[in-house]
């Protein structure tokens, strides 16, 4: 199963789960202009990992199940894998990770209603900063299932809300806006050349 496109467009994360009865899930990358595929960094799990490519490609943040500690936890490893592995710092079932279009924050659920992102330094050596709590009435899935949100070019989170949650400016709304010729539009502001 695809998990991740790199920001160029030549590498693609998957996962591999084992037909067995253990059903071990592997990320592997391959490489698009050569066709070849290679193990990542030794990620194995009992659930899907989720993984995502940072915005500049050095970086795969991901989730793997902890048997031991019986949760997930997520890790960040660079790209290509040097045998470097960084572990967020809150353990608790942290999973679905996802990058902030600058690469500066990594969102995450913590736990089942709950939304956090933490700032990440990637140079001169990659850090985690502090967990910060994000209020949203966005629906979140346990560890096995993908992740269904995303993170907009200006911070908001995007994904599913039900029709009878609420947010802290008030009730959301139950509306659809339709637009109509919005490729009509489009060519009159951006002509074509």
């Amino acid at each position: 199963m695809p998990e991740s496109w790199g920001p160029v467009g030549d590498t693609l994360l998957f996962r591999l789960t084992r037909a067995d009865a253990s059903s071990d899930v592997a990320l592997w990358a391959l490489s698009v202009p050569d066709g070849k595929i290679s193990a990542f960094g030794g990620v194995q799990s009992l659930n899907p990992t989720n993984a995502a490519f940072s915005p500049d490609g050095r970086w795969v943040a991901y989730h793997v199940f902890e048997a031991a500690k019986n949760i997930d936890e997520i890790y960040v490893q660079p790209f290509p894998a040097t045998g470097a592995k960084y572990q967020l710092p809150i353990p608790r079932d942290n999973h679905h990770p996802v990058w902030s279009r600058d690469g500066k924050e990594l969102f995450y659920v913590p736990g089942p209603g709950e939304f956090a992102a933490i700032d990440v330094t990637t140079t001169p050596t990659f850090a985690f900063g502090n967990p910060k709590s994000i209020k949203q009435a966005l629906q979140n899935y346990p560890p096995g299932v993908p992740r269904h949100y995303d993170v907009a070019p200006d911070g908001r989170l995007l994904g599913r809300v039900n029709a009878d949650q609420a947010t802290a400016g008030g009730a959301l709304t139950s509306q659809i806006h339709v637009v109509l010729n919005w490729f009509t539009e489009l060519q009159e502001r951006v002509p074509v050349k």
